[in-house]
């Protein structure tokens, strides 16, 4: 073997690409280099290190007995760097830092838009990192240390991850303010801080806008359906919670909302949200790091100020 002089951290999220994607075109376009250049990468990592480190007639592409040690080694190294970082952080008393935070776009709209500029006017040196994905790839990406933080919601697959509860969510009906159902429950509400209590069988005749398989409001959908007693309408299908929310402010249909967004949405669009009698079920939302390293002074403070947040929205 040559006299090593690899790039540890670039070997390690190339490599780590590659497992993930299965092959090498697909984690070229993630990591925006072109096919060639990565190929070529792996050719001289293998030629530096005197072994082949892919299988390459495998569909989907394998890593060799050597390159499985490879990957496995350099994640060690990662986390130990990543490791040395926070020490360094803690050691320049938070003047300087950097948290890599894992979320779905929900969360980013949710949680992390009312909370990370407080955050940032408290501790201005502090860099903040938003990487979005499904929840599985944030999960992925908090057990290799990719992220510091990632919020995601129970039960989570990886042994290698620690977490901390933030918040459960109740599932609700979003519908027009004007419709004659809404009207009608609001009229003798008193409890500004609560929502009007409406049997999943009074929406029967009403036409659902619903969010597209794999989507965690979708199988709350798919559990409301099971349990009104005559076949429900479908309208609109959509990938995203907000387009769903605006349709149903057009008064085209009904969505399925949670608590925390329908708290955001309160007065922004022309909603009213109401509470299934039949409670649906939701998991909860929690906040996950990777537990082979202590987290940062930075990224606890954050996760703290995270819980306190999640707690006011609860009392809300």
């Amino acid at each position: 073997m040559r006299e090593e002089n690899m790039d540890t951290i670039k070997s390690y999220e190339y490599l780590s690409c590659i497992d993930k994607c299965g092959s090498i075109s697909q984690a070229a376009t993630e990591l925006y280099v072109s096919q060639p250049a990565l190929s070529q990468f792996i050719i001289r990592l293998e030629d530096e290190l005197g072994a082949e480190i892919l299988i390459r007639k495998a569909t989907p592409l394998k890593f060799t007995e050597f390159g499985q040690v490879l990957l496995n080694k350099l994640r060690k190294i990662y986390l130990i760097q990543k490791s040395l970082k926070k020490d360094i952080e803690d050691i320049n008393y938070l003047e300087k830092g950097r948290i890599v935070i894992g979320t779905l776009n929900y969360y980013s709209v949710s949680i992390l838009a009312p909370l990370l500029p407080k955050f940032l006017k408290k501790y201005p040196g502090i860099e903040i990192k938003i990487v979005d994905g499904s929840l599985p790839e944030l999960e992925e990406m908090a057990e290799h240390g990719k992220t510091d933080l990632s919020l995601l919601m129970l039960p989570l697959k990886s042994k290698e991850l620690n977490y901390e509860y933030l918040i459960g969510e109740d599932v609700l009906i979003a519908i027009n303010k004007d419709h004659p159902l809404a009207k009608k429950l609001y009229k003798n509400w008193q409890d500004p801080s609560t929502f009007p209590e409406v049997d999943l069988n009074d929406l029967s005749k009403e036409n659902f806008i619903i969010l597209t398989k794999g989507k965690r409001l979708r199988d709350a959908f798919d559990e409301a359906s099971s349990l009104i007693k005559t076949p429900v309408s479908i309208i609109a299908e959509s990938n995203d919670i907000n387009n769903s929310l605006i349709l149903a402010s057009s008064g085209i249909g009904i969505a399925l909302c949670t608590s925390v967004y329908a708290k955001k949405y309160k007065s922004g669009l022309e909603l009213a949200f109401l509470s299934p009698k039949q409670k649906l079920s939701i998991n909860p939302i929690v906040c996950a790091y990777n537990s082979s390293y202590e987290l940062s002074k930075s990224s606890r403070l954050l996760l703290n100020m995270l819980k306190d947040f999640c707690q006011d929205i609860s009392d809300f």
